[in-house]
């Protein structure tokens, strides 16, 4: 009589090791959404700041060029 062996099946270590496996990859996978959540958080805050530089740069340079008065100290009368 021929006894079959279990050991193709499932190995005695393989159910021990899945849950933690598998929370450590959980762990992984949260690890690296929040992080590049905050890697692509800082590149759009840093392209808006930019931005915002720019549109204050361009507003100042077309008042300078229209003739408007700045926001600077005001201009001394005689």
């Amino acid at each position: 009589m021929e006894t079959p062996s279990p050991a193709p099946r499932t190995s005695p270590s393989t159910p021990a090791s899945r849950p933690s496996g598998g929370s450590a990859g959980k762990i992984l996978v949260v690890f690296i959404v929040v992080t590049s959540a905050a890697i692509a958080g800082t590149i759009v805050a840093m392209r808006l700041s930019v931005r915002a530089k720019m549109n204050a740069a361009a507003a100042s340079a077309s008042a300078a060029a229209s003739g408007a008065p700045s926001a600077g100290p005001p201009a001394s009368r005689p």
